[in-house]
């Protein structure tokens, strides 16, 4: 995607229409006309599934290693701050506990997500991701 495209698609996320796209798009630089905008909003919305296919093809892995990844350093720097407060804030390291309980589903799916994908490329039958929500069938 280029730098206009990106734009207009920020600006779509942000539920923002006509005149106020055109706004932001030129606050960060880009000038174009609202004719403009809405062709690439049309060849973007054309290009939806085309997208997905290439974030599923090739960005699936490194962003799901990236989400454990951050999750566990996350996770790591919390129990460092628990272990600091502990004793002498004991409303403080609850709280910490409650944030670090609140991680424990995320990586639980993103481990079994990880298994599961695993199996997929190692050729061992189907994939089934329903704590996802996803269910997908090897061919």
């Amino acid at each position: 995607m280029n730098d206009t495209e990106t734009l207009v698609m920020q600006s779509v996320r942000m539920r923002l229409r006509g005149k106020e796209a055109i706004a932001y798009i030129q606050a960060h630089g880009v000038t174009i006309s609202l004719q403009h905008y809405y062709k690439v909003k049309g060849k973007l919305d054309k290009e939806k599934l085309s997208r997905l296919h290439e974030i599923g093809k090739y960005g699936f892995v490194d962003q799901h290693l990236e989400r454990i990844d951050n999750l566990e350093t996350v996770q790591e720097l919390l129990w460092k701050n628990y272990w600091k407060v502990h004793l002498n804030r004991p409303d403080s390291a609850l709280r910490i506990l409650r944030e670090i309980r609140e991680i424990q589903p995320y990586l639980s799916a993103y481990y079994e997500a990880t298994k599961h994908i695993i199996q997929k490329d190692n050729g061992q039958g189907s994939i089934n991701l329903s704590s996802l929500g996803t269910t997908a069938e090897r061919t």
